[in-house]
This record gives C-alpha cells, sequence and structure tokens, in this order.
C-alpha cells in the first residue's frame, strides 16, 4: 500500500495509540454513585489523535506506537491505514491488547477524570525503537508525546537526526522530556504541564513565560503553550508572541489539545509565521471542540485554513 518514498515535507510520529472509552454524564455528578450517561468508544491517543490530525491535513505520516494483537488493536491499524498513515515501523506485541483511554466529561463536555493504561506502550523494545527512528532520519520533522517513557526518549533523541517536537501529554508525563530537553527544537505543553516540566509555579502569564525562558536557556528553540479559555503564549530566540483565547461551541475538550500540537507540527513543516501557527491552533482546536471525537471528522486543510482566516478577522480583545 506505501510504495511512494518519503520526503523531508513529510512528518513522522512516534507515540500513544489508544481504545478510548468515553462518558459524558447527561446531568449533575454524584460521587460512589452510578451516573446516568452517555458512552461511547473511538480511536485515540495523543501520537495517534496528532497524526490524524496532519493525515487529515493532506499530510504523508508515519505512525510509529505500539499495539496488542486483540480486536481493537486490529481496528486501530486499520483506521490509520485507511487514513494514509504509515504503520509499519510499528511494535506488535503477541498476546497483548490495545492501550486504553478512559474519560468522564461533564455535560457541558468538559473533563472530570480520566484515566490511562499505556503498558504496552511502555514496553516497546529499545532496540526495535532505535531501529525505527533511524527510518525516520528522511523527515524534518518528528513529533513524540510523553508516552513514550524516559528511556525511550532518550533513545530516539540518540538516534535522530530530524527537529524533534515534544507533546507534553499530561502533568504526569510532562517531565519525561527533562531528560531530552537539549535535543527538543520545541515544545507544546498547557500550563500544568509547563509547571511539571520545569517545575516551576506557573499561576499567570508572567510565570508563563519565566518558565518558558528556562526551557529556551535548556536549549529547547521554541516553546508553545496552550491557555484555554486565555488563548496561546509562543517563545523563542525572537522574542514571545500571544493569541487570545476565541469562544467555542464545546460538544467534547478531549483532542482539543492533539489538535493544538498538529497545527503547530504543520507550521514548521510550512515554515508559517509565528502568530499563524497560533492561530491554526486555535482554528484546529476550534473545530476539535465541536466534535465527540478525539479528532473531528470535519477536520481537513482547507477548514482549518478557513477557520483560522475567519479567526484572524476578527479577534476577540487580548487580555
Amino acid at each position: 500500500m506505501h510504495t511512494e518514498k518519503f520526503t523531508a515535507r513529510d512528518v513522522a510520529l512516534i507515540g500513544g495509540s489508544t481504545c478510548d472509552i468515553t462518558g459524558v454524564l447527561l446531568g449533575e455528578p454524584h460521587g460512589s454513585d452510578s451516573n446516568p450517561s452517555r458512552i461511547h468508544t473511538s480511536h485515540g491517543g495523543v501520537g495517534r489523535n496528532i497524526a490524524e490530525n496532519l493525515a487529515r491535513l493532506g499530510l504523508k505520516v508515519r505512525f510509529v506506537s505500539a499495539f496488542g494483537t486483540d480486536a481493537f488493536s486490529d481496528e486501530l491499524i486499520a483506521f490509520c491505514e485507511a487514513l494514509g498513515m504509515d504503520t509499519r515501523l510499528s511494535y506488535i506485541k503477541e498476546g497483548a491488547r490495545a492501550c486504553t483511554y478512559i474519560d468522564l466529561l461533564d455535560a457541558k463536555g468538559e473533563l472530570l477524570l480520566a484515566a490511562s493504561d499505556m503498558s504496552t506502550m511502555e514496553e516497546f523494545p529499545l532496540d526495535l525503537l532505535a531501529n525505527a527512528v533511524k527510518r525516520l532520519n528522511a523527515h524534518k520533522l518528528t513529533v513524540l508525546d510523553a508516552n513514550l517513557t524516559e528511556d525511550a526518549l532518550r533513545c530516539v533523541a540518540e538516534h535522530s537526526e530530524s527537529l524533534l517536537l515534544g507533546e507534553t501529554v499530561s502533568i504526569t508525563k510532562a517531565k519525561r522530556f527533562r531528560a531530552i530537553l537539549p535535543r527538543l527544537y520545541a515544545v507544546k505543553a498547557n500550563a500544568g504541564e509547563l509547571a511539571a516540566l520545569t517545575g516551576r509555579r506557573v499561576e499567570s502569564e508572567r510565570d508563563i513565560a519565566c518558565a518558558c525562558a528556562d526551557l529556551l536557556a535548556a536549549g529547547v528553540k521554541r516553546v508553545f503553550v496552550t491557555m484555554g479559555r486565555n488563548g496561546a503564549f509562543c517563545a523563542d530566540g525572537g522574542g514571545t508572541t500571544r493569541t487570545p483565547g476565541f469562544p467555542a461551541e464545546v460538544c467534547s475538550v478531549t483532542g482539543a489539545g492533539d489538535a493544538f500540537c498538529a497545527a503547530i507540527a504543520y507550521g514548521i513543516l510550512r515554515d508559517l509565521p509565528t502568530e499563524d501557527m497560533l492561530l491554526l491552533g486555535a482554528a484546529m482546536s476550534r473545530i476539535t471542540l465541536k466534535s465527540p471525537f478525539a479528532v473531528s471528522r470535519e477536520m481537513s486543510e482547507s477548514e482549518a485554513l478557513r477557520v483560522k482566516d475567519a479567526l484572524a478577522a476578527d479577534p476577540p480583545t487580548l487580555l
């Protein structure tokens, strides 16, 4: 199926792929009780979500992950391949099951609680990972998520010749990137993840700027921070760029940050100005928030650019 040669304008992803089980409460939550909800399963995983977004934007994507041999692993691989992703460098563990992510949302689509089992991903053999990374070196950019263990991240950093973009995933896992900060071209995080990565208290925009300065001093070239309704922030050698938050219709918050990271990857590959990258991130997040899935079925390059231009034409006041 995949016979074309990959080039520097294509993108590689190394990260998690999961069976997502999402429950949306129909009313106010009641602890220690069964809450009436709507529950559905879908394809997820931070790395896989970023990869799907990029595939829907029209990029050729190589996706490296870990799968089991259960039915949902087969379905995940088939779904990725149907979107045009090349998954052939992935690790398939015999007898294992797909990684799983469970999230519970309130009636407004906001996250109440989430749990993840990434054990299959965390058992990716380092020799196989090293061989996979060496075959990704034709790409200008490789995106990593923090579902990789510290040892796996070190392995990637040692063998990769690509620019590396790190997605911090969660407060618990963000600190894994400390091991390879000098090798990261860019990092994308939210405020809580930025605090965990740097060990700083992050409670204000000034705190965010100081934490970003720490990462730049450690060798990272660009730091992107999402701040929810307060917009997004980027710090690099040229200074800082800030965009406001945009009102959005919310069906589910799941995957919005992954869409933003995909916009950064697209922007790096297309050499977009920083403000355009942040606006594209806001646009792709906005499209995702309206969807019950972690990646919107409406996502496409033309739609993402249309929404970006609409946001740029009518920005809210920057607070």
